[in-house]
């Protein structure tokens, strides 16, 4: 896996995008989450 990321910084990026973009959703979950219950 080092070897694979190492040799591949693109990889890491589109790595760490994926968990900033869960992360955020993660937030945005959270704070919309009483709301979304109200609405189902």
């Amino acid at each position: 896996m080092h070897v694979f990321f190492r040799n591949s910084p693109r990889a890491v990026w589109l790595w760490l995008n994926l968990l900033n973009s869960f992360s955020t959703f993660k937030s945005l979950y959270l704070l919309t989450g009483g709301s979304l219950e109200v609405l189902q």
